[in-house]
């Protein structure tokens, strides 16, 4: 059985890049274990954020908020607490499954709230997530990123540049090998090759 990584194996291998001490926890009284509390949960978000992972990928149906938008839409629905970034909103049926729910183009984003004209919504959204979700490449390009964070405040600041470098090109990496395995038709030369094209492009964040 595969050894379940936690939040602290992703925090040693960042200070492992920084040829630092590790550490058992975050709330030790450790300059190093401070500056991971600091950094580690934002950096995780960041990186799910920025991309169309499968492994943060949720969907719902929508709930309705009690109030009704003032002007400009009919419709203002609530967005889940764990939602980190929407990523489509379809119309759904009222009761039943809906098979082939169609999106919709037209809808406004505000804070925790998403206002539309349609009153039936599903929402395709990347949830939080925690270490033992991520691949083995996510987790290191999280790893990568984190320690990219913490040379400065722990000295290593000649460190700081690489390391960026390499957290983006450890990004790609995770996001190209998510992208081929979960879709349709995944192992095609064909999307290879779209993927990596719009990697290089620097749109691969879609």
């Amino acid at each position: 059985m595969s050894k379940i990584i936690t939040d602290i194996d992703i925090a040693n291998q960042a200070l492992g890049y920084l040829g630092e001490q590790t550490i058992a926890t975050m709330s030790e009284n450790t300059k190093e274990a401070r500056q991971v509390s600091l950094h580690f949960d934002q950096t995780l978000r960041e990186i799910m954020e920025k991309h169309r992972w499968s492994v943060g990928r949720k969907r719902t149906r929508m709930t309705l908020s009690g109030a009704t938008p003032d002007f400009g839409w009919s419709y203002a629905h609530i967005i889940p607490e764990d939602c980190l970034r929407v990523l489509d909103l379809l119309e759904l049926s009222e009761d039943t499954p809906t098979p082939n729910p169609v999106p919709i183009r037209k809808f406004e984003k505000e804070p925790g709230l998403i206002l539309s004209n349609i009153k039936h919504c599903g929402l395709v959204y990347i949830k939080e997530v925690i270490a033992s979700d991520l691949s083995p490449l996510l987790v290191k390009a999280l790893a990568i990123k984190l320690a990219s964070k913490l040379a400065i405040p722990l000295g290593e600041s000649r460190l700081a540049g690489d390391l960026s470098n390499m957290a983006d090109n450890a990004i790609k990496d995770a996001w190209l090998s998510d992208a081929r395995q979960s879709r349709s038709g995944e192992n095609s030369d064909f999307l290879q090759r779209s993927e990596e094209n719009h990697a290089e492009s620097g749109r691969y964040n879609a």
